[in-house]
């Protein structure tokens, strides 16, 4: 970035730091649909949730506009709407052109959302309407068995409208995460996460590496000042420590996330429950199936030589110890179950999963080490059965001779 008139800042027209392909942009809109289906109505804002996407995708036309514009100061006004990104547009090196595109991914999910829910609303007038009339209609029939000297009168079957289920919004901000380059990960992450040294799958070790590297940095950027991001990390971590202290949760889920990379633990506890992301049995599940295959594939620990089976025992023990301390109602001992899982902290704080939700991560892989067990078991009395049978196959071979050449 380059300082321009006045003082003003400049954004590069070519991004020198990195290359941002249309999979990102696509990633953006993805996020930011997501973001406009699950974020609470932003406090302030006198109106519904279609009123306030609609006056984003306003306000986006209005800034893209603006940094689409030959006049310098239209430019600067345009920069002045996204100053909350300002710091990591910067330190990303990103292009006008870039954050310009940036800006009509999110307009794109806007017009998505803002549509869907046209939909809905109109399915809901359906609906009303419908109802209205079949209650016209039995209101009619009550009437006439009310009337009638029947000793049986009809009775109208009573209307009970549907119940609306109460859905506690994930509490996430996607441009925090963005800012930090840091995807919030699923319940199937952590899992990936916790094998990332020992996987085969290279690509989203380094992913992953890559993304406990990002917390290290901005958990202490000082230890880091050789790096050439170093700039960008202390920035980071100043941004997220102001929004913190405007209450923004996702920021203190990626600042308790960082500081758990440090030494492994954090001051922070896990959550009773996760404002951050809904987690469904298909998540866990995943996990299931997850380390399923990895007990199967990953290599055997060394201590354990190429006993597969008692490897995975004795990790099937140490996690069915961890449930059990951390469904203890002894504090001292729920603290001792979170140091058990002090690898994947990280991870468990970034995705804001709760105690419950740690547990159910838990069982699920303790059930696969159960199921894989079971089966190497079979798999190995099969290979007794057939040994057995192929030494009495050879006995047999062997008597047969004998006897051929006694009678021979």
């Amino acid at each position: 970035p380059e300082l321009g008139a006045a003082g003003t800042t400049t954004l590069p027209t070519t991004n020198t730091v990195k290359t941002v392909n249309k999979e990102e942009y696509q990633a953006v809109q993805d996020m930011w649909k997501q973001n406009y289906q699950n974020l609470e109505v932003p406090q302030g804002m006198a109106g519904t949730r279609a009123d306030w996407i609609k006056d984003d995708i306003e306000n986006i036309d209005k800034t893209v506009e603006l940094l689409s514009s030959s006049d310098a100061n239209k430019v600067q006004q345009g920069m002045d709407n996204v100053s909350n990104l300002l710091p990591f547009l910067l330190a990303g090196g990103f292009s006008q052109t870039e954050i310009i595109e940036y800006l009509k991914a999110k307009q794109d999910a806007a017009k998505e959302v803002s549509k869907e829910i046209e939909i809905e609303e109109e399915q809901k007038v359906g609906v009303t309407v419908t109802t209205q009339q079949t209650q016209a209609q039995q209101t009619m029939t009550a009437s006439v068995s009310t009337e009638s000297e029947q000793e049986d009168p009809i009775t109208a079957t009573e209307i009970v409208s549907p119940t609306v289920p109460v859905i506690v919004k994930p509490q996430i901000s996607t441009e925090i995460l963005t800012m930090a380059d840091i995807k919030l990960p699923k319940m199937v992450d952590v899992a990936r996460y916790e094998i990332r040294k020992v996987t085969g799958n290279k690509e989203e070790a380094k992913r992953l590496q890559n993304m406990h590297e990002a917390l290290q940095k901005i958990a202490n950027p000082a230890g880091f000042s050789a790096d050439p991001d170093h700039k960008k990390f202390e920035d980071l971590k100043q941004k997220l420590t102001e929004e913190s202290q405007k209450g923004n949760k996702t920021a203190d889920m990626i600042l308790s996330a960082a500081t758990s990379t440090t030494d492994g633990t954090t001051s922070d506890s896990l959550p009773t429950d996760n404002q951050a992301q809904t987690v469904s049995q298909q998540d866990f599940d995943e996990v299931r199936k997850l380390w399923e295959e990895n007990y199967h594939t990953l290599p055997v620990p060394s201590e354990y030589g190429s006993d597969r089976v008692a490897w995975i025992t004795a990790d099937k023990k140490y996690v069915d110890e961890t449930i059990a301390l951390l469904q203890a109602p002894d504090t001292e001992k729920q603290k001792e179950g979170q140091k058990h899982v002090s690898d994947i902290m990280p991870m468990l704080l970034l995705g804001g999963f709760s105690t419950e939700e740690v547990v159910g991560y838990l069982k699920a892989k303790s059930e696969a080490g159960t199921t894989v067990i079971s089966e190497l078991q079979k798999d190995e009395e099969g290979k007794i059965t057939i040994a057995s049978g192929v030494k009495q196959e050879e006995n047999t071979l062997k008597k047969e001779e004998e006897n051929n050449g006694k009678t021979g």
